[in-house]
Order: C-alpha cells, then sequence, then structure tokens
C-alpha cells in the first residue's frame, strides 16, 4: 500500500470519520474513497477523476493537498515503469513463438508438397496405363449407365405432359374466381390503410403531447471540470469536460452532480443559471419541469 493513501486513511480514523461521513461530506462515492485509501485506483474509471477526489479528500481532512497529489504521480511512475518491463518481456516471448512458428510453417508445406507429388505421380502412371492399354479398360457399365438415364428421360416427359395438361384446365376455373377474390382483397387493404393511419396519427398527438412536457437543458463548461447527468432517474452522462464545451439533455426531472461548482452555468429554457459555488466544491443541483433544487 502507498504510503500517501495510509495517510489518509489514518488521518480518517483520527478524526474519528466513517466513511459514510465522509461520503455525505464530500459528495465522492463511498466505494472511491475505499478504493482511495488502499490504492486500487484502477476501479476509478477517469485519471481527472482520481485527481479532482484527492484534492477534494486532502482538503477535508487538512491535509497538504500538493504533497498527496506529488506522491501520488511519483506512485503512478514508479507504477507505469514495471507495466512497461511486464510488457517487454511478453513482447520478447511472443517474438519467439513467431519463429518457431515460421519454422514449423516451412516445414508442413514442404511435406505437403512431396506428398501432393507422390500422389499426382501415381495417378498420372495409372492413366497413362489405361490409356495404353485400351482394351484393358471394360466399357460395358457405361453403355449399361447411358441406357438407364434414356430410360428416366423418357418417363419425366410423359409426366410433364400430363401435368402440363392438368394445369391448362385448372387455369380456367381459377381465371373466373379471380374478379370475386381481388375486389375483397382490395377492400381489405384499404382498411387496413385508414386503420395504420389513424394509429400513426394518435402516435403522432401523444409525441406531441409528450415533447411539451420535457424540460431542455444544456450545460456550458467555462472551467475544466467532472459532472454526473441523471435524467428522469437514469444516469445518462458521467466524464470530464473543457472550457467551451455545451451538452444538452432533454427530461421531466434533470439531476447534476458537479465536481467544480465554479466550472459549469446552466441554461434552462433559455434562462441561465450558475455557476454555483468555489473552484473544487462538490455540488448537487437538481432542475426539474416546474422547480430547482440545490442540494
Amino acid at each position: 500500500m502507498p504510503e500517501f493513501v495510509k495517510k489518509l486513511k489514518d488521518k480518517r480514523e483520527q478524526l474519528g470519520i466513517t466513511l459514510e461521513q465522509a461520503e455525505n461530506d464530500t459528495k465522492i462515492r463511498k466505494d472511491y474513497l475505499k478504493s482511495i485509501e488502499t490504492g486500487n485506483f484502477e476501479q476509478i474509471k477517469q485519471e481527472t477523476h482520481i485527481r479532482g477526489f484527492l484534492k477534494v479528500y486532502s482538503n477535508y481532512l487538512g491535509l497538504d493537498q500538493e504533497e498527496i497529489l506529488a506522491d501520488y504521480k511519483s506512485f503512478k511512475k514508479e507504477l507505469e515503469g514495471e507495466v512497461e518491463e511486464e510488457i517487454t518481456f511478453k513482447e520478447k516471448l511472443v517474438d519467439r513463438m513467431d519463429k518457431n512458428q515460421n519454422i514449423l510453417l516451412i516445414f508442413t508445406i514442404v511435406i505437403s508438397g512431396i506428398l501432393a507429388v507422390g500422389v499426382l505421380g501415381f495417378v498420372g502412371n495409372r492413366v497413362y496405363h489405361l490409356i495404353d492399354n485400351p482394351e484393358t479398360f471394360n466399357f460395358q457399365p457405361l453403355q449399361r449407365i447411358q441406357q438407364v438415364v434414356g430410360d428416366i428421360e423418357e418417363e419425366v416427359d410423359e409426366e410433364l405432359e400430363e401435368e402440363v395438361e392438368q394445369d391448362l384446365g385448372d387455369d380456367l376455373v381459377d381465371e373466373l374466381e379471380e374478379p370475386e377474390e381481388t375486389i375483397t382483397e382490395l377492400e381489405g387493404e384499404e382498411e387496413y390503410i385508414e386503420q395504420e393511419n389513424m394509429e400513426e396519427e394518435g402516435i403522432e398527438e401523444e409525441r406531441e403531447f409528450s415533447q411539451t412536457e420535457e424540460l431542455d437543458l444544456k450545460i456550458e463548461t467555462i472551467e475544466d471540470t467532472w459532472y454526473l447527468v441523471i435524467v428522469d432517474g437514469e444516469e445518462v452522462f458521467e466524464g470530464s469536460t473543457v472550457t467551451g464545451e455545451v451538452n444538452s439533455f432533454l427530461g421531466s426531472e434533470i439531476e447534476i452532480r458537479i465536481g467544480n461548482a465554479a466550472g459549469v452555468i446552466v441554461i434552462k429554457n433559455g434562462e441561465e443559471y450558475g455557476p454555483f459555488g468555489e473552484e473544487g466544491e462538490v455540488i448537487t443541483q437538481t432542475f426539474s419541469v416546474t422547480e430547482d433544487e440545490e442540494e
């Protein structure tokens, strides 16, 4: 365990603060705090989140945030060096395996070529022997096969003629019945099209009604930050944004958890809100169709 994360955990326990209390005060999830205190930074998705959490958490515990961030940078460089050495060993192992595979492939091709030449030589010798000695070849089986094929062709021709005559008689009856069936099919298709149009009009009216109940919200970043957006109870965005970036969201209720309260402004239906606090402050802001609520 790195020394600087042990320092964070010892300080929290010295102050008598539980992880649940730290979560409520800093707005940083409990599992993220536990990952920080154990040095398991892989559980946190973004590098910007790690730095932001370390900054907020060290300030919360009364520790020097610059010292904590410097210790984290040193820890990360050591970790990247170990990963690079492991990758180099794997590359050497894969390179040696590739060379062995090339030798095996060449050997397989050579053996296959030798076998192919042997088979072709044997077949060619047998064919040449038959051509050179035609009296040894018995043609009677071929003649018998030709006779059987001829008989089958005659039977097929007779059956086809009978089927054609029968089909012509059936077609005359079908032509007399087709007009009534055609009229019935056309009437059925008209009723189906009319019903389908009514359903589409109903769907369009429902869509227009639902659109009037949605909130149009734009989040503009005025200082690099990260934030989480929950629309109608569903998480739709989590990530870091840069100055000048604008993201739009639609919904009846939109909750925004901001890692830098001074980093964003919100435009709700054309009206501007924010900034919502000081730099580095973590807050949650909720907007709805009828009211705005800040936690």
